[in-house]
């Protein structure tokens, strides 16, 4: 989607005005009385052969004194439905707003909502991709680099996402990580060899079954060389999940070909901050497995070794996603010494019981860093909750044989604060957070910036965080 800039439309254009309801008497040569317009959120007035437009579409931005960047955002993926079958459209906005942010927020959302992915479909009939290709802005010109560098990072996650796990699995997936080496990212991959040789035997043990190398990838971003310790973002990057010999019944199997949507996170959002130059120096590191069934596969029962030297007793093989986290978390704090460490993942059902699809689960051992990401949730419109910790949870973690069980056989519910206690083991005095996407991960239906599907939840976010305390 290209974007300009111009004084005035071009004749016979679709012309999209943008309103504050504050602003509503500078709509003196439109007919909003005769139609009872008032400039609510998302109201919207279509005219038609409005000369010299073709088509003139008001669309409602509510209380000037309620209006924020996310209000823009959601208004222009609201719009890019109304117009998704034009070619070309101008817009201008009235508010009292900051004019640059306004626009950024407005292409975002137009940006993220004429997503698809109908890379399979045959027949172009079907195809779901929107025909608008040009927006022009009535306005002064204005840098929408960053804007473009997000739109990036969040629509590879999707592609990611989105692929089946035929084609996506653990080495093709590095393939494909290996090519953000064109945009200056520094990627480290780690083979299977050397993930036994350094002891990563929680990790290893969920791949067993599969007949796919297991991998896990580095990504480097330095950005500010007065920084003295990165920032670190991991992802669990399980390309299919079929609960292994704790085996998912067949209705919640068919979308676990998403279950490496925490990777895909920090993948793109990697990519998104070295497009965009940001000025940081972050590190995303993403343990690529199948969790599939064979006759090597882990056993309910088994006892393994973890890189940070603990044995895990796993009574679940379908609680896998902990145990990859918790070699590659152990390996991203003992390795680099971040300043903190934010993972995500498609962890535990029980997130999806708990907060349904509105917000992620956050979990902290700082709650300074809580804040932050609470802040930068907010901001962003990826919003998350935060939910307890401790030793009355993390005690029915202990196994009579073994360090820890991968799961809680005493208490009943609570699945997904026993994941976050289980994961806390491994990340030592750094501080830390886990962000549980289960529930956000994937919208059952339309929203105003998201078809339905997959979201990349936590890119925006994250590129919020580091930019409200490394870049301003």
């Amino acid at each position: 989607m290209i974007v300009k800039f111009a004084r005035e439309a071009q004749e016979k254009s679709t012309l999209i005005v943008f309103i504050a309801q504050d602003r509503l008497q500078t709509l003196n040569n439109y007919p909003i009385e005769a139609f009872d317009f008032q400039a609510k959120f998302k109201e919207v007035l279509e005219v038609k052969n409005f000369a010299p437009h073709r088509r003139l579409i008001l669309v409602g931005l509510g209380e000037q004194a309620k209006i924020n960047a996310k209000t823009f955002m959601n208004a222009g993926g609201f719009v890019a439905d109304l117009v998704s079958k034009e070619k070309s459209v101008a817009i201008e906005i009235k508010s009292d707003f900051n004019m640059g942010i306004a626009i950024e927020n407005i292409a975002l959302g137009m940006k993220l909502k004429s997503y698809s992915f109908d890379k399979y479909i045959s027949n172009s009939e079907d195809k779901k991709a929107y025909k608008i290709n040009e927006i022009t802005f009535l306005h002064d010109e204005v840098s929408l680099k960053n804007t473009d560098s997000l739109v990036q990072g969040v629509n590879f996650a999707r592609d990611l996402i989105n692929e089946p796990a035929n084609v996506l699995y653990p080495k093709s997936y590095v393939e494909r990580i290996l090519e953000l080496r064109n945009i200056g990212l520094d990627v480290e991959i780690l083979e299977k060899t050397e993930l036994e040789k350094i002891g990563m035997g929680s990790l290893l043990s969920v791949n067993q079954g599969s007949d796919k190398e297991p991998y896990v990838a580095i990504l480097k971003y330095n950005g500010n060389p007065a920084q003295t310790s990165p920032i670190a973002f991991v992802g669990k990057g399980v390309t299919f999940d079929s609960g292994g010999y704790s085996l998912k019944p067949a209705a919640g199997m068919m979308d676990m070909k998403k279950d490496m949507t925490g990777s895909a996170v920090v993948v793109g959002l990697m990519q998104a901050l070295a497009l965009r130059q940001a000025k940081v120096n972050a590190i995303g590191v993403i343990g690529l497995v199948e969790n599939m069934v064979n006759g090597s596969a882990t056993r309910p029962g088994d006892i393994v070794k973890s890189l940070s030297g603990k044995t895990i007793e796993i009574l679940n093989t379908d609680a896998e996603g902990r145990l990859v986290l918790a070699d590659i978390l152990y390996y991203t704090q003992s390795k680099y010494k971040p300043e903190y460490m934010i993972n995500l993942a498609t962890l535990t059902g029980a997130m999806i019981i708990a907060l349904g699809g509105e917000r992620a689960g956050l979990f902290s051992n700082s709650q300074e860093l809580a804040d932050k990401i609470k802040a930068a949730g907010d901001s962003s419109g990826e919003m998350v909750w935060q939910l307890p910790m401790g030793e009355e949870y993390s005690k029915h973690l202990k196994s009579p044989i073994a360090d820890l069980q991968n799961i809680s056989t005493v208490m009943k519910g609570a699945g997904s604060i026993f994941a976050a206690m289980f994961l806390k083991e491994f990340v030592g005095d750094t501080s830390w957070a886990h962000l549980d996407i289960a529930g956000v991960a994937s919208n059952t239906g339309n929203t105003e910036i998201d078809r339905k599907g997959c979201v990349a939840f936590g890119i925006r976010l994250l590129n919020d965080l580091v930019v409200a305390h490394y870049e301003k």
